[in-house]
């Protein structure tokens, strides 16, 4: 399968992962950024998202 192959939203619902979203933006984190994940959490519920922004912490 390739990417252009899925389609977003109805293709792999079942996922499961852990990601970490690395950014400098932490004022976006409690407003933009949480609409997004809200919004894509709704196809893919079982997917979690953390946010790093202590670069030190995490290893970049």
């Amino acid at each position: 399968m390739t990417i252009e192959q899925i389609n977003l939203g109805e293709d792999h619902k079942d996922i499961k992962a852990d990601l970490k979203f690395v950014t400098n933006r932490t004022d976006l984190i409690d407003t933009t950024f949480k609409k997004y994940v809200e919004e894509f959490q709704k196809d893919y519920p079982n997917v979690n998202i953390e946010y790093c922004y202590d670069f030190a912490e995490s290893g970049i």
